[in-house]
């Protein structure tokens, strides 16, 4: 029985194993650096996901799933990541209000006035936060998805000039430029499936991108 059948096991009868898979996966995912702030609790979140977002919806996710677990596994993923970065949210929200100690002195005016500027603070580095965790998990999937080849390609894809020219004419002077093309092309539409599998914003991308040319690209120019 594979994973996603575990899963769809206790989604239809509370299996016991199935339950064991998502604490593992939960475990895995909050044990990534982006999520370190909220490791601490992690058994706590686990039961709040578990409880107050799994099974309420239990139902409804296995009836999506009811023909074919074929992404299952990949949806729940998405769903502890989403839980994760609200999560991360609230911190970063509580922490804002509690280090502003002048606002539980203030009259209410203030106080409204105190509450807007932590907000919009706070939504400035939700959203920068959200955005690196983001760009960490979509440069994970590259590494993990893409082969050697796809990542020269992508390289050749995000990089300068000179760069550009050196990959093309070290790693792929022995196919035609037509041929060359037609992979850059399928590089790109594995991207696209990607993007629509996970739902990733522009903005997760250009970092993630930066980061691969950093860590990746840069290696080849020797």
């Amino acid at each position: 029985m594979n994973s996603a059948d575990k899963i769809y096991n206790f989604l239809i009868n509370f299996d016991e194993e199935g339950l064991n898979h998502i604490k593992k996966m939960f475990y895995t995912q909050i044990s990534k650096q982006s999520y370190q702030i909220l490791y601490q609790d992690k058994d706590d979140l686990l039961n709040d996901f578990i409880t107050y977002k799994l099974i309420p919806k239990r139902k409804e996710i296995a009836e999506k799933f009811s023909q074919s677990t074929d992404g299952l596994v990949s949806y729940i993923s998405i769903a502890i990541e989403n839980f994760l970065k609200t999560e991360i949210t609230k911190k970063i929200y509580k922490s804002e209000m509690f280090q502003n100690s002048v606002y539980y002195n203030q009259e209410e005016d203030e106080k409204e006035d105190t509450f807007e500027r932590v907000l919009e603070t706070t939504q400035a580095k939700e959203y920068d936060v959200l955005v690196k965790i983001e760009a960490e998990d979509i440069y994970n999937k590259l590494i993990e998805e893409l082969k050697d080849t796809e990542k020269q390609l992508l390289c050749y894809l995000i990089s300068e000039e000179q760069l550009q020219s050196y990959i093309k004419e070290n790693f792929f002077k022995d196919i035609s430029e037509d041929a060359f093309y037609k992979r850059v092309e399928r590089l790109k539409k594995k991207l696209s499936s990607i993007v629509q599998e996970y739902g990733y914003s522009q903005e997760g991308f250009k970092e993630a991108f930066d980061n691969f040319y950093t860590q990746i690209c840069k290696n080849y120019k020797g």
